[in-house]
């Protein structure tokens, strides 16, 4: 993330945080419901000290805070939820979820589940579930900002279905990247066990943002 980060500002200044539960930071980990409140502090932040368009990219978790912040906290200029779920909980009769999220989902299932996650991952985990409204319930108030929804057909996590889902309940204007092969966040631009290739990166970067500013128009947003 932090290669893709620093390829990023070829086309401006960046941004990145640890959310709650992570790295330094204080506070439980909520898998997205609660870190809206960090998204949008850092927008307001952001704010402050630029001018420039403020456009909000997201990864899994991230995805979700993303556009519960930019549709409940604080507005942005344009919101980019990647390899995001559309819903905290599998709906009946959507397609099945992949095995990493099944796994995630038993940590507050068994007992002592969260403590002994947070002791292998590092991140501090809250005991509750998150109970905010759900992504998919929200996107559409992002709008008249665009908002650009990314996902790979082999998302470990969570199926295309919930991409699809976030795109139709999004207003306009909206695009929608189905990226073939592509896995969950970096899994997009790198392959398990191999180097990060700078490349792919680098690679990605160009083409969200190109795909970014033909959403908005070159009036806003310039490759």
């Amino acid at each position: 993330m932090l290669e893709l980060a620093e390829s990023l500002t070829r086309f401006g200044p960046v941004w990145t945080m640890d959310l709650r539960g992570h790295g330094t930071s204080g506070g439980w980990c909520t898998l997205g419901d609660a870190e809206s409140l960090d998204v949008g502090a850092v927008t307001a932040l952001v704010r402050r000290e630029t001018s420039l368009p403020v456009v909000a990219i997201g990864f899994s978790m991230g995805a979700a805070a993303v556009v519960r912040s930019a549709a409940l906290v604080e507005p942005v200029d344009a919101a980019v939820p990647v390899s995001g779920a559309a819903e905290w909980h599998r709906r009946t009769g959507s397609a099945r979820r992949g095995r990493g999220s099944r796994r995630t989902a038993l940590v507050w299932r068994l007992p002592g589940g969260t403590a002994a996650a947070g002791a292998l991952t590092g991140v501090r985990i809250a005991r509750q579930i998150p109970t905010g409204e759900s992504p998919a319930s929200v996107i559409g108030r992002i709008a008249p900002a665009p908002v650009l929804v990314v996902h790979g057909t082999k998302d470990p996590f969570f199926p295309v279905e919930e991409a699809r889902d976030l795109y139709e309940r999004a207003g306009e204007p909206k695009a929608l990247w189905v990226i073939p092969g592509g896995g969950h966040a970096e899994g997009l631009f790198t392959e398990p066990g191999r180097p990060v290739a700078r490349g792919a990166v680098d690679g990605f970067a160009e083409e969200l943002v190109g795909r970014l500013a033909a959403l908005e128009g070159p009036a806003k947003f310039r490759v």
